[in-house]
C-alpha cells in the first residue's frame, strides 16, 4: 500500500525535515509579541522582574486576543476559556471548553487563509505590473529591484520607455506598508503611465501627478517619488524629487549626495517640483533607494544605515549595474540575518557606459 504524501505523519515527516525550527519560531514568537502587544506594553515589560513581567504578559495577551475578535467570537471564547479552567466547579466537561476554543481558532484560521488567498492574487497582479526586467537602453546599464515586506507592497519601481530616444525611470514610496499602500502605488502608476507619453516636463508632470493624487487620494496618505528622464545620446540625468530621499553619485572624486527635492505627493496642492540634472561621465554611477534599505534593522534593533551603504558603494564602483545592485541587496540581507522585513526595500542603479 502506498503511503498518501497528504497524510498527517507524511506532512509531519516533511516539516521536520525542511524546516529550520528553532529560527522560524523565534521568528513567529517575535512577531506574535509585536502584533499583540503595543510599543508601551513592550517597554513597560522591560522593567518589571522576570515572575511579575509573565502574569503581566499572559494577561495583556489574552486581552489582546480577545478584543481582536468579533463579538460572537469574543462571546465563544469567553465561555470556552471559562469552562476549560472552571470545568469541576462547574460540574461540567472540560473537553467542551476545548472544543470551543478549537472552534474559535478555526474560524480565525479560515479568515487567514481567505485573506491569503486574495493577498496571493494581489500580488499576482502587483508583480503582473512590475517591469519583467531591468530596461536595456543604449548608453546606459539599469538594474531595478523591489521586495515587499509583506506579499504587496508599497513601494514603486518603473521603467517607461517614452520613444527609442529616452526612458523614464521611476522609484516612489506610498506611505505605509501591505494591501492599502500596494493599491495606492498601483493607481500612482498607473497615473505616470498616462501622463508621461504627453507631458515632455518633468515638473509638470509631477505637479500634474500630486493634483490627481490630492483630488482623489485618501487623507493622510502620501506617496514620495523620483523620476529620472535617460536619453540614449546624453551624458545628463534630468529628474524630479518628490519628498523620496536623495539619490547617489559616485564620481572619482568620492560619493555625493543629490540636493533634497521638493513635499511628496499627497501634501500640498500647490507644491511646486524643481527639475535637477546631474552629468555621469562612463563608469559613473547613481544610486537611488527606498528608506527601506537603510532602515533595516537586525535583531539587536542596529539599522543598516547610511554610512554601511556609503562604504559598500564605495568598493563597488567598477561593477556593472547588476553587480552592485545585488551586493548591496546581499548586504542588507546579512547584516538582517533572521530577522523579518519591516519595509518594503526598492533599489535602482543607473551606470553610464
Amino acid at each position: 500500500m502506498e503511503k498518501d504524501p497528504n497524510s498527517i505523519l507524511g506532512t509531519i515527516k516533511q516539516d521536520v525535515k525542511q524546516v529550520e525550527f528553532k529560527r522560524t519560531l523565534k521568528q513567529d514568537l517575535h512577531d506574535f509579541y509585536r502584533f499583540y502587544l503595543s510599543n508601551e506594553e513592550r517597554e513597560h515589560l522591560t522593567r518589571t522582574n522576570r515572575i511579575r513581567r509573565a502574569f503581566i504578559l499572559v494577561w495583556w495577551l489574552l486581552k489582546s486576543l480577545f478584543f481582536k475578535l468579533t463579538p460572537v467570537r469574543r462571546l465563544l471564547f469567553l465561555v470556552g476559556f471559562i469552562i476549560s479552567c472552571s470545568a469541576n466547579n462547574l460540574n461540567t466537561e472540560p473537553r467542551f471548553g476545548v472544543a470551543l476554543l478549537i472552534f474559535v481558532l478555526m474560524l480565525e484560521l479560515k479568515d487567514k487563509l481567505l485573506a491569503i488567498r486574495e493577498l496571493q492574487t494581489g500580488a499576482a497582479v502587483q508583480n503582473a505590473l512590475k517591469p519583467e526586467s531591468s530596461p536595456q537602453f543604449e548608453g546606459w546599464d539599469i538594474w531595478l529591484y523591489t521586495r515587499p515586506a509583506r506579499q504587496v507592497g508599497g513601494d514603486l519601481v518603473d521603467s517607461i520607455p517614452l520613444n527609442p530616444e529616452q526612458h523614464v525611470i521611476s522609484i516612489g514610496d506610498v506611505a505605509g506598508k501591505g494591501l492599502g499602500a500596494a493599491l495606492v502605488m498601483a493607481k500612482l502608476q498607473a497615473t505616470l503611465h498616462a501622463l508621461a507619453p504627453i507631458i515632455d516636463s518633468l515638473p509638470l508632470l509631477a505637479k500634474q501627478v500630486n493634483s490627481i493624487f490630492i483630488r482623489n487620494g485618501l487623507r493622510n496618505r502620501f506617496a514620495s517619488l523620483v523620476c529620472f528622464s535617460l536619453k540614449k545620446k546624453s551624458t545628463k540625468i534630468s529628474l524630479i524629487n518628490a519628498g523620496h530621499l536623495p539619490p547617489l553619485v559616485w564620481r572619482p572624486k568620492g560619493l555625493s549626495v543629490l540636493p533634497n527635492g521638493n513635499p511628496a505627493f499627497g501634501l500640498n496642492g500647490d507644491s511646486e517640483y524643481d527639475l535637477q540634472t546631474v552629468e555621469l561621465q562612463p563608469g559613473q554611477v547613481l544610486v537611488a533607494f527606498s528608506d527601506g534599505l537603510t532602515e533595516a534593522r537586525n535583531r539587536d534593533g542596529n539599522f543598516f544605515g547610511e554610512e554601511r551603504l556609503y562604504a559598500l558603494l564605495t568598493d563597488l564602483e567598477k561593477q556593472s549595474a547588476e553587480n552592485i545592485g545585488q551586493s548591496v541587496v546581499q548586504a542588507v540581507q546579512k547584516f538582517m540575518g533572521d530577522f523579518s522585513y519591516y519595509d518594503d526595500l526598492s533599489l535602482v542603479v543607473l551606470k553610464k557606459i
